[in-house]
């Protein structure tokens, strides 16, 4: 089978793969009439084809740690599909969890995701394709050069579903040149990067800040805690982590429209006394608030007066704003080896 052959073809070269999944979007060529090559299934037709080839092939060709993801497709499919894969035995030993996409989640609530991780607490809940899409030519092109709306987008996204189960969230491309391409089934889209090679020339979009606030401060191994707030409505959006280190992580995003507004955040220290700190939130600001880090003198805090501060214990808050995170990323942190990972 071809996929074999993909897999195969790649492990020559020295890469190996993570994960897969049986097909992408198995709606289209069902429900959806789209110019993608792709087959229609239904959950129980791919279930059938799954057990009785795809898992064996593959346990039986040295590919039994790929991690086998069901769906791939939008989260309204979510529950057929987890019934039908999980609740079956054989289906159930060989996949691991789901792949989720964004696409129309606006039209599915997220109690879906509570629901499949309750029935099914040991499947991860993975989103596998996000993007800018050009559903409406006319009112806005495919490539916005500079769109904070779009990048928010993103943090709205992510701290959504990552407060309700889902482990991770990837941007669909890594890159695309200035006309949302190329693609050959017409399908011009936004990216994070866009590459001008006219020019030689690449540009970081807001989008691709945006992940950074996740990627740079929630690392590999984070685990989702439970955050809790006072008179906040939906317009400040928040998430929360503890990283392997110890090292509590808050991400906000502010989505009031006025001129300013103050959110006091109580950051609790385990088995400790609360500590208490007020930050002003810009209006559309995405901010990071990162508590816990211990030896002040190892930062370089010079002309950053409250980028970083310092209580008496040596304990510290790291509050980066979206400014502030861009001139980092640029400066990649020279010199000290910092933000290589993320």
């Amino acid at each position: 089978m071809w996929r074999l052959e993909f897999l195969d073809a790649y492990a020559e070269e020295g890469l190996h793969f993570w994960g897969i999944t049986p097909q992408n979007e198995p709606s289209h060529g069902r429900v959806f009439d789209t110019a993608f090559n792709n087959i229609g299934w239904t959950a129980d037709q791919q279930l059938e084809w799954v057990v009785g080839n795809l898992a064996p092939t593959l346990e039986e060709n040295g590919y039994s740690d790929l991690e086998l993801m069901i769906l791939d497709d939008m989260r309204s499919f979510l529950a057929e599909w987890v019934d039908t894969f999980f609740g079956n035995e054989t289906a159930n030993k060989f996949t691991s969890g789901v792949g989720i996409h964004w696409y129309l989640d606006s039209l599915s609530n997220t109690s879906l995701l509570d629901a499949a991780h309750e029935a099914f607490p040991d499947k991860f809940l993975l989103y596998t394709e996000s993007c800018i899409t050009n559903n409406n030519p006319q009112s806005q092109p495919p490539i916005f050069l500079g769109s904070w709306s779009r990048g928010e987008s993103y943090v709205t996204s992510i701290i959504e579903v990552t407060n309700h189960w889902v482990t991770g969230w990837v941007d669909w491309n890594l890159a695309l040149d200035p006309d949302g391409g190329p693609n050959w089934a017409k399908n011009p889209v936004d990216s994070s990067i866009i590459v001008n090679a006219t020019a030689d020339e690449f540009y970081k979009q807001p989008m691709f800040y945006a992940l950074a606030h996740f990627s740079k401060f929630v690392p590999p191994g984070s685990v989702r805690i439970s955050l809790e707030t006072e008179n906040n409505s939906n317009f400040i959006e928040n998430v929360a982590f503890v990283t392997e280190d110890g090292i509590k992580v808050i991400i906000l995003q502010n989505k009031i429209n006025g001129t300013s507004t103050k959110e006091q955040l109580e950051l609790e220290k385990q088995k400790e006394k609360a500590n208490e700190m007020e930050q002003k939130v810009r209006v559309d600001e995405i901010v990071n608030i990162v508590k816990g880090i211990s030896g002040c003198s190892e930062w370089d805090v010079d002309d950053v007066e409250e980028w970083f501060l310092c209580d008496s214990n040596d304990q510290g808050f790291q509050i980066m704003t979206d400014d502030e995170i861009l001139e980092s990323v640029v400066d990649e942190q020279q010199g000290d080896g910092e933000g290589e990972d993320w």
